[in-house]
Formats: C-alpha cells, structure tokens, sequence
C-alpha cells in the first residue's frame, strides 16, 4: 500500500511503498480512502515528541 511517512523533522514526507498489515485475532482491515493531518503530526513531523 502507499504510505506517506515522516522519515525525519523538518523534512518532506516520503511516499513509500509497504506491505499491507495482516490483521490478528479479533482486528479487522480498514480501507482508508482519505485522511487528515492533524495539529499533533504537525508537531511530531516540527520534530517534537508525543506523550
């Protein structure tokens, strides 16, 4: 699957191309057609930390 990845701060996200995760047990596979970037990657991708 495509994935857009935050290799390193500062830097551009870099389109990658991964396998797709293999549920386990009781997870289900969710297709995602869309999604959002919200304040918290901002911050990751500024190269500040989660908690």
């Amino acid at each position: 699957m495509k994935s857009a990845r935050i290799t390193k701060p500062l830097e551009p996200l870099e389109a990658q191309q991964i396998d797709l995760p293999k549920p386990m047990g009781p997870q289900v596979f969710v297709k995602v057609y869309s999604s959002g970037v919200c304040h918290s990657d901002i911050h990751l991708w500024d190269g500040g930390r989660t908690i």
